[in-house]
Protein backbone atom coordinates (compact mmCIF):
# COMPACT_ATOMS: atom_id res chain seq x y z
CA UNK A 1 0.00 0.00 0.00
CA UNK A 2 1.46 3.42 -0.95
CA UNK A 3 2.58 5.67 1.91
CA UNK A 4 0.29 8.52 0.84
CA UNK A 5 -2.75 6.22 1.15
CA UNK A 6 -1.79 5.33 4.71
CA UNK A 7 -1.33 9.02 5.59
CA UNK A 8 -4.66 9.91 4.02
CA UNK A 9 -6.45 7.30 6.09
CA UNK A 10 -4.67 8.33 9.29
CA UNK A 11 -5.36 12.03 8.93
CA UNK A 12 -8.78 11.95 7.27
CA UNK A 13 -11.34 13.90 9.21
CA UNK A 14 -14.79 12.45 9.71
CA UNK A 15 -17.45 13.57 7.24
CA UNK A 16 -19.36 15.05 10.19
CA UNK A 17 -16.73 17.80 10.54
CA UNK A 18 -17.87 19.21 7.21
CA UNK A 19 -18.30 22.82 6.23
CA UNK A 20 -21.20 23.64 8.58
CA UNK A 21 -22.73 26.41 6.47
CA UNK A 22 -19.49 27.51 4.83
CA UNK A 23 -20.50 27.12 1.19
CA UNK A 24 -19.89 28.75 -2.15
CA UNK A 25 -21.49 32.19 -2.30
CA UNK A 26 -21.94 32.60 1.46
CA UNK A 27 -20.65 35.82 3.00
CA UNK A 28 -19.12 35.93 6.47
CA UNK A 29 -18.05 38.90 8.57
CA UNK A 30 -15.28 39.54 11.11
CA UNK A 31 -15.56 42.63 13.29
CA UNK A 32 -12.71 44.02 15.36
CA UNK A 33 -13.45 47.21 17.34
CA UNK A 34 -11.70 50.24 15.88
CA UNK A 35 -10.99 48.54 12.54
CA UNK A 36 -12.93 48.16 9.30
CA UNK A 37 -15.15 45.08 9.09
CA UNK A 38 -13.78 42.22 7.02
CA UNK A 39 -16.16 40.43 4.69
CA UNK A 40 -15.33 37.05 3.19
CA UNK A 41 -17.25 35.80 0.15
CA UNK A 42 -16.69 32.05 -0.18
CA UNK A 43 -15.47 31.07 -3.64
CA UNK A 44 -14.83 27.38 -2.99
CA UNK A 45 -14.49 24.85 -0.19
CA UNK A 46 -12.34 21.77 -0.72
CA UNK A 47 -10.11 19.27 1.04
CA UNK A 48 -6.45 18.71 0.31
CA UNK A 49 -4.83 15.29 -0.15
CA UNK A 50 -4.66 14.85 3.65
CA UNK A 51 -8.34 15.61 4.16
CA UNK A 52 -7.83 19.09 5.60
CA UNK A 53 -10.62 21.45 4.56
CA UNK A 54 -9.67 24.81 3.04
CA UNK A 55 -11.83 27.82 2.27
CA UNK A 56 -10.97 29.89 -0.79
CA UNK A 57 -12.58 33.31 -0.46
CA UNK A 58 -12.50 36.91 -1.65
CA UNK A 59 -11.73 39.36 1.15
CA UNK A 60 -13.32 42.82 1.36
CA UNK A 61 -12.72 45.59 3.87
CA UNK A 62 -15.82 47.60 4.74
CA UNK A 63 -15.77 50.94 6.52
CA UNK A 64 -18.96 52.97 6.80
CA UNK A 65 -20.25 53.17 3.19
CA UNK A 66 -16.99 52.16 1.46
CA UNK A 67 -15.96 48.65 0.46
CA UNK A 68 -12.52 47.70 -0.86
CA UNK A 69 -11.66 44.41 -2.56
CA UNK A 70 -8.51 42.92 -0.99
CA UNK A 71 -8.25 39.92 -3.31
CA UNK A 72 -8.57 36.15 -3.06
CA UNK A 73 -7.27 34.33 0.00
CA UNK A 74 -7.19 30.80 1.41
CA UNK A 75 -7.47 29.63 5.02
CA UNK A 76 -7.86 26.25 6.66
CA UNK A 77 -11.50 25.64 7.58
CA UNK A 78 -10.84 25.82 11.35
CA UNK A 79 -8.97 29.12 11.04
CA UNK A 80 -11.62 30.57 8.73
CA UNK A 81 -14.40 29.70 11.17
CA UNK A 82 -12.47 31.27 14.08
CA UNK A 83 -11.87 34.53 12.23
CA UNK A 84 -15.18 34.80 10.34
CA UNK A 85 -17.57 33.50 12.98
CA UNK A 86 -20.79 35.08 11.74
CA UNK A 87 -22.64 34.82 8.44
CA UNK A 88 -23.35 38.25 6.98
CA UNK A 89 -27.06 37.49 6.48
CA UNK A 90 -27.29 36.63 10.22
CA UNK A 91 -26.01 40.11 11.18
CA UNK A 92 -28.97 41.91 9.65
CA UNK A 93 -31.57 40.29 11.91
Amino acid sequence: MPADSVLRRLFRRPAKAASGGVERGAVFVARVPGRPSELAEVLEVRRDEFGIGHVHFRLYFQYQDKTQDAGARTLAMATFRQRFNQRHDDTTR
